[in-house]
């Protein structure tokens, strides 16, 4: 009898999951977790050299001087749109709050002036990494409310919300100003609405939640084409998740009442394509002017594959619709809303115009071919979209993310790994207790985040990259947790969360502490690539005057060769042909220099060589 109650006496006294917050409250947890956040920011990111983060920071302040000077945009290479017009409107909103003096390349001072020109240099790198941070807690912010109303245990939530604050993404992409943070943010924002509106069956506002779900998405692919990967993934992962109502919402039962807004949402569409439909026909009209050597498209037929990607879509609707018994009405508002969503997301090309952002973002399976073939010649001379090489570069990817999955075979400042073991474990006790559907759940959200890591694996795996796909880890952790109730008062639930939440804020912070103070010492490697990148700035003070000189004849689009492989002329030739000039305008530039180009910064090509491929490289390389 004694055992037995000694026993009862510390089931009573065992630590749940209330013993991990600080705070009893969500509103303070957030707060407090934000509050990490901007204090790891000005640790560890902040007040580093202007310097530091040269790819990607100089690339976008420099992209902010152009825009504010009446020049255009001359970086692409993911193709970064939304996070240049970001950049210029944040730089434009300082100089109106008289926080930046200045905003436009005409007023930098000579590189002979070193003193002016760090001191406007830092202050806009200073002003870029602010944006950043603003995003980062943005991110979360949005994460933290959509997830508390997907989760019914809100302390499951806010801690969620706390381990995706302090992942390595999150804090990596806070201190510096890269493409990756707003395309995985906007993508994974996404997804919680598409999840929220798959669960609420008896709302009328469903199909408008949806629309939104396909704004955001395509935004984040128009901001960094990569983030296909991921919203590619969610109209199969929202099919597990539906409800079936007893019957339709009121709006969307038979009647007059609900044609109202199907007219509407299709009268909005036929105007929005309006706008969109030039953009394509630029897409596929003027492939040969593009910067970038694009190859053929899939077997050979133009829009081939765009087309089938939003039959893929439709077809997901309709497959909803059938398996959740979806009103008629309902499925086609939905249907229209998503078109309209996609159009208006593709509208914002047009915000300081550029072909060459529409030919990246409408072809991008051909773009992000160019940009693999530059990590696997092999890939690049496999003669095509689809090949033989394409599977096995696919196949060693597998093994890479089973590598990073072990931690042991391969490490990284990922903690993510540890929390897909816990969430692995806590699908066994699901499955034990009969909740197969909840475990097949927690399962395509799993398999989602890995297809999108394996994915990445093409373009080497970079620490970046982590910030496509941790989010979609901590959100299936959280579905499962939050779902399992009894876990949460488990005598292991506080042991286990504290070591998860600990790993997570010490992981996170690696990269960040390891760049901060053992990335680069002197910014002189950067010397190397400025004359390809920063084309208008003759030089920067520290670099010689003979390693940073102007090209005669080279215009702003120059900067982009610098990320091409030598012997690849023909990107000269569609590098002039966007610039406005003839192919031989190209004659007029300098030999590109191999040993330069494919060193790039930081001598990443050397460290690739070195290193096993895929393994997440630490350094400040951009695509």
């Amino acid at each position: 009898m004694q055992q037995l109650a000694k026993a009862a006496d510390e089931i009573k006294h065992a630590r749940g999951l209330d013993d991990l917050l600080i705070t009893k409250s969500w509103s303070g947890t957030l707060g407090l977790t934000l509050f990490g956040v901007v204090v790891s920011f000005f640790l560890f990111g902040y007040w580093n050299a202007y310097w530091r983060f040269a790819d990607m920071d100089y690339m976008m302040v420099y992209q902010g001087f152009l825009l504010n000077d009446g020049k255009p945009q001359d970086f692409f290479d993911h193709p970064g749109h939304l996070q240049v017009v970001l950049t210029d409107a944040w730089f434009r909103l300082l100089h109106w709050l008289g926080a930046l003096d200045v905003i436009a390349l005409s007023q930098i001072p000579d590189a002979s002036d070193a003193a002016g020109f760090e001191r406007v240099w830092t202050a806009a790198i200073r002003a870029g990494r602010l944006l950043s941070l603003l995003l980062a807690l943005s991110f979360v912010g949005a994460f933290a409310a959509l997830i508390r109303r997907l989760i019914a245990d809100w302390r499951v939530a806010v801690l969620a919300t706390a381990l995706l604050a302090f992942s390595t993404g999150v804090i990596w992409q806070s201190i510096q100003m890269r493409t990756d943070l707003l395309a995985a943010g906007l993508s994974t924002i996404g997804l919680l609405v598409l999840l929220l509106a798959a669960r609420s069956p008896a709302s009328s506002w469903r199909p408008l939640l949806v629309g939104i779900a396909a704004l955001l998405c395509t935004l984040g692919v128009v901001n960094r084409v990569q983030a296909i990967f991921m919203v590619g993934l969610w109209p199969i992962v929202v099919l597990f998740f539906g409800l079936t109502s007893e019957g339709s919402a009121t709006l969307w039962r038979p009647g007059v009442r609900a044609l109202w807004p199907i007219v509407i949402l299709a009268a909005l569409g036929w105007l929005a394509a309006a706008t969109v439909v030039p953009l394509f026909e630029v897409a596929f009209s003027a492939r040969s002017s593009s910067v970038f050597p694009f190859p053929p498209p899939p077997f050979g037929v133009l829009g081939l594959y765009q087309l089938l990607l939003a039959a893929y879509v439709a077809a997901a609707i309709l497959a909803f619709a059938w398996m959740w018994r979806v009103a008629v009405l309902e499925t086609i508002a939905t249907l229209l809303a998503v078109m309209l969503g996609v159009e208006i997301g593709l509208s914002s090309i047009l915000l300081h115009y550029h072909p060459q952002n529409a030919l990246s973002v409408i072809n991008f399976l051909e773009h992000m071919f160019v940009w693999a073939g530059f990590s696997d010649p092999q890939l690049a001379n496999s003669g095509g979209v689809l090949s033989f090489r394409l599977v096995q570069s696919l196949a060693w990817g597998l093994y890479e993310q089973f590598a990073h999955f072990t931690f042991v075979l391969h490490t990284s400042s990922r903690a993510t790994v540890f929390l897909q073991w816990v969430t692995i474990a806590g699908m066994v006790l699901a499955w034990r207790s009969g909740q197969r559907l909840l475990v097949v759940q927690t399962a395509v959200l799993l398999a989602a985040a890995w297809g999108i890591d394996i994915m990445g694996t093409l373009r080497g795996a970079k620490i970046a990259y982590a910030i496509f796909g941790d989010p979609v880890v901590i959100i299936a952790a959280a579905w499962l947790f939050g779902n399992l109730p009894a876990l949460a008062g488990h005598r292991w639930a506080y042991p286990i969360g504290a070591a998860l939440l600990t790993t997570q804020i010490v992981f996170g912070q690696f990269e960040a502490v390891k760049a901060a103070f053992t990335l680069r010492r002197t910014p002189d490697s950067t010397c190397e690539w400025l004359p390809r990148h920063i084309k208008l700035i003759p030089r920067f003070p520290y670099c010689p005057p003979k390693a940073q000189a102007r090209s005669d004849g080279a215009g702003p689009q120059a900067s982009s060769v610098s990320r091409v492989r030598a012997g690849r002329p023909e990107i000269a030739s569609g590098l002039a042909l966007a610039a406005g000039c003839t192919v031989p305008c190209a004659a007029h530039r300098p030999p590109v220099d191999e040993h330069v180009v494919g060193a790039a910064h930081d001598h990443a090509a050397v460290r690739a060589v070195a290193e096993p491929r895929g393994r997440p490289a630490v350094d400040d390389d951009v695509a």
